[in-house]
């Protein structure tokens, strides 16, 4: 990988997140041009685009990451946030409204961290059938109401599916986006 070059991450439908994963991390170690293609290879394929099939080699390049810190939430930072220490602050948890409520427990504990702004499952964003997210318009449904100049932080269980909502808040003009790795 290149910091010169752009940089775009698919997947098939059914792992968007393998996808949005490697979105967030090319970002957080400071690629300033990295690109999601929507719908993954299957739109890709449904538009009449091109594949090739042959192997080819790549340069090989060093890659010298150059870390953008406020990519990434901290266990410290969001300590804070949950003690009330931190107050200006969106957190949005990222994983199912069950799991949310503390219905569905995947871990030591069920419901959310305290201080939670708002609760947004991952699966309500795009269209998991074709794993295209959702238009402006659609997303502006879901974070319409949130402030874009404040310090924005997804969570689920893992890190994982909140770098979905990562992506969708950059995409949608969110100033400080982060996530939250450790979740």
């Amino acid at each position: 990988v290149s910091m010169d070059k752009p940089v775009v991450v698919y997947a098939d439908a059914k792992l968007i997140t393998g996808a949005t994963v490697a979105f967030w991390a090319l970002e957080y170690l400071g690629h300033n041009d990295v690109r999601f293609l929507n719908g993954g290879i299957e739109e890709w394929e449904t538009k009449g685009k091109a594949l090739k099939t042959g192997k080819e080699k790549l340069i090989s390049v060093n890659f010298k990451a150059n870390v953008v810190k406020n990519r990434i939430a901290s266990t410290d930072e969001v300590v804070k946030i949950a003690k009330g220490e931190i107050r200006d602050v969106t957190l949005i948890d990222a994983r199912t409204e069950k799991e949310n409520k503390g219905d569905d427990i995947r871990s030591l504990r069920g419901g959310c961290i305290p201080n939670t702004t708002t609760n947004i499952s991952h699966v309500d964003t795009y269209h998991v059938e074709t794993g295209t997210i959702f238009s402006p318009d659609g997303l502006g449904m879901l974070f319409g109401k949130l402030d874009k100049n404040k310090r924005t932080i997804a969570y689920c269980q893992t890190g994982t599916r909140s770098t979905l909502l990562y992506l969708e808040l950059r995409l949608m003009g969110f100033k400080d986006t982060a996530n939250y790795d450790d979740s």
